[in-house]
């Protein structure tokens, strides 16, 4: 104890100290925090599921051709993983399995990247540039989702 400190009192048994009720604060924020994460990207992941059942012809070119089966099968399937995904991450008891889920998924979705970069590479910068972009965009998509799973 410093010279002319008074002790700091200490609290009645069972009841929390002021750092006890800062990491229950700190939990609550990063909870919401995740919770807020995880309903966005249920939003986003249903808007697409939702698009590639409605309109599948817009993904089919992206399917690159190694895959078995015609490409129409694996553009609407791929809407319904999504809409499964969504719904994982929106109920809170299967939440983590929906982060992994949705983890995993954006990080299938890689080869249809690559596959879009080298199909647009006769369209303009412009387009290039998109396709270019969306690979680096999955990284924070894959991340939070690792945080999502996380809890």
């Amino acid at each position: 104890m410093r010279y002319g400190s008074l002790p700091r009192p200490q609290p009645a048994p069972g009841c929390p100290t002021r750092d006890d009720r800062i990491d229950q604060m700190t939990d609550k924020s990063s909870e919401v925090a995740t919770q807020r994460t995880a309903r966005r990207m249920a939003g986003a992941l249903t808007v697409t599921g939702v698009i590639h059942l409605v309109r599948p012809q817009i993904y089919d070119s992206l399917i690159p051709s190694v895959m078995p089966g015609p490409a129409r099968a694996w553009s609407v399937g791929s809407g319904f993983v999504e809409l499964a995904v969504a719904g994982l991450l929106t109920a809170p008891a299967t939440r983590k399995v929906g982060g992994v889920a949705a983890a995993g998924l954006f990080v299938a979705l890689w080869p249809s990247h690559f596959k879009m970069i080298k199909d647009w590479s006769h369209k303009p910068m412009r387009k290039q540039a998109v396709a270019w972009a969306r690979l680096p965009l999955q990284i924070p998509m894959i991340r939070s989702a690792l945080r999502v799973a996380r809890g």
